[in-house]
């Protein structure tokens, strides 16, 4: 859908038509660094206001250093662990993991990834994409992506 804006411009009657950017991520935090706390929260950005959608999770996946991958977290998008302000400038999501998220002490690395179902957040433009980490990460223009430390480190 499109607004279509009319002016009159030195006579001429001229129809504008602008088009709404489709819901985005545009930042998230953490940004596929390293280091960060194990109880950690993560913030994504959208480019316009969004609630919720019923049925759908985010997940948070630790990837072992066997590449094997480990389920950390299955957060119901609808669950107090899924917080939305839409009240400033920046439209923010704070995921708050249940539990502390894994650090993998023996060999200093951990490899967390968030993965967010297609159509968990909705606006007035349309339903997010989701992000895919682990399993589609060349079709993804988004991963969300980082290494934690123990807290005592």
């Amino acid at each position: 859908a499109s607004d279509v804006y009319k002016r009159q411009d030195n006579g001429i009657s001229v129809n504008m038509y602008v088009y709404p950017m489709p819901l985005k991520i545009i930042t998230f935090n953490p940004r596929n660094s390293y280091g960060e706390a194990v109880n950690k929260v993560i913030q994504l950005d959208f480019n316009h206001p969004v609630h919720k959608v019923n049925g759908k999770y985010i997940y948070i996946y630790n990837l072992l250093s066997n590449n094997s991958i480990e389920t950390v977290a299955k957060i119901d998008v609808m669950s107090e662990n899924v917080v939305i302000d839409n009240d400033n400038s920046i439209l923010t999501v704070t995921i708050h993991p249940p539990n502390d998220l894994p650090n993998n002490t023996l060999d200093g690395n951990t490899n967390i990834y968030v993965n967010i179902d297609e159509g968990a957040f909705s606006s007035d433009f349309g339903k997010f994409t989701g992000i895919n980490s682990i399993d589609q990460p060349e079709d993804n223009n988004m991963i969300i992506t980082f290494g934690t430390v123990s807290a005592n480190a």
